[in-house]
């Protein structure tokens, strides 16, 4: 029972509340601050087991984003020999010339099989659906905003490639099918979308967001990749006007837009 009542007292927004500059003194005001009378290491113990097991926990909160951090960062310390074998260690190093519209077209393909379990927000309710524009049109509206989003997604990943170690691009480069270059010359949307929501705590802990989603940039990432582009490559045409209504299309530009302003 001790530790039900530990772990729910944790997930009660405690971390965000005592939240201070390092691991190790968050650790200290948690401790003060829990009426069970729990001890430090058991406090530490129940918060890394959290972290660790319970993704949607680890993601909800800047504040846990920042301790699983911490811990990771005392993983890697732990298992060097000395700080310069650290910096030894090679980072990612993404194609700079790379650009193209991965996404937009009549007959845009899907090159990440990946199934992804991560809880979307849900769709807004039901609403009468007008269609102002035509087909080709609405393809004419779009096009813009998601070459936009795409280019802010690579660019994102360009511009972070010196924290992102080379064996986790390695790692995720060899699962995709087809299989993608290790400098993601030939990654397209979904799948630069897919590893930054895999690796989402290495760029969080850097503080590499920006924006209203700074705290919590998957719920944005998630909402553009199932609203936005699995709609484009998989969306169903309503009635012959086109899979883009009014409200889609109003839709896509905020989600885009908030996109670029994150990353």
């Amino acid at each position: 029972m001790g530790k039900k009542e530990l772990s729910a007292w944790i997930r009660s927004g405690v971390v965000e509340k005592n939240l201070k500059e390092t691991f190790d003194s968050t650790l200290d005001a948690l401790c003060d601050a829990c009426p069970l009378r729990k001890s430090r290491e058991s406090i530490y113990k129940s918060l890394h087991d959290l972290l660790y097991s319970d993704k949607t926990f680890r993601q909800s909160s800047l504040a846990h984003i920042t301790m699983f951090g911490w811990l990771e960062d005392k993983k890697l310390s732990s298992s060097s020999s000395s700080s310069s074998q650290k910096q030894s260690k090679p980072f990612a190093v993404f194609k700079k010339t790379r650009f193209h519209s991965s996404a937009v077209g009549q007959h845009a393909t899907v090159t990440n099989n990946r199934k992804d379990n991560t809880t979307a927000r849900d769709s807004p309710p039901s609403i009468e659906q007008s269609f102002s524009f035509t087909k080709k049109e609405q393809g004419t509206i779009i096009e813009p905003f998601i070459n936009l989003a795409e280019r802010a997604v690579y660019d994102f990943l360009v511009n972070n490639e010196d924290i992102i170690p080379l064996e986790v691009v390695e790692s995720f480069a060899d699962k995709q099918r087809p299989p993608i270059s290790k400098d993601f010359c030939n990654a397209d949307l979904l799948c630069m979308l897919n590893f930054i929501l895999e690796n989402i705590t290495i760029f969080s802990k850097k503080s590499a967001f920006h924006g209203q989603y700074k705290a919590n940039p998957a719920e944005l990432l998630i909402d553009f990749k199932k609203n936005v582009r699995n709609k484009l490559a998989h969306g169903i045409v309503v009635s012959g006007k086109g899979r883009w209504s009014d409200h889609a299309l109003q839709h896509v530009s905020i989600l885009a837009c908030e996109v670029i302003i994150c990353l």
